[in-house]
């Protein structure tokens, strides 16, 4: 496996909604190399640099009716 770090060049933020929360939580912190800035079991955000998020996960698996389905919710470049 690389440890080369992968990160944008240009890119504000994303935010996805999905029902496996903790698996993409984990993916995105491993593969940009980033950090957890903020996580309740609702929402997490996630960056690898100076902005205070890049990734927003929204969790869909809990027991609360946002009424919205899984996917990309949002994404500013």
């Amino acid at each position: 496996m690389s440890t080369t770090t992968i990160r944008p060049r240009s890119f504000a933020h994303v935010v996805y909604r999905t029902y496996r929360f903790q698996q993409m939580l984990d993916w995105y912190v491993s593969v940009f190399n980033g950090r957890v800035q903020y996580q309740n079991p609702v929402i997490a955000f996630v960056t690898y640099d100076e902005e205070h998020h890049r990734i927003a996960l929204l969790n869909l698996g809990i027991n609360i009716d946002i009424g919205v389905a899984a996917g990309r919710y949002r994404i500013c470049a």
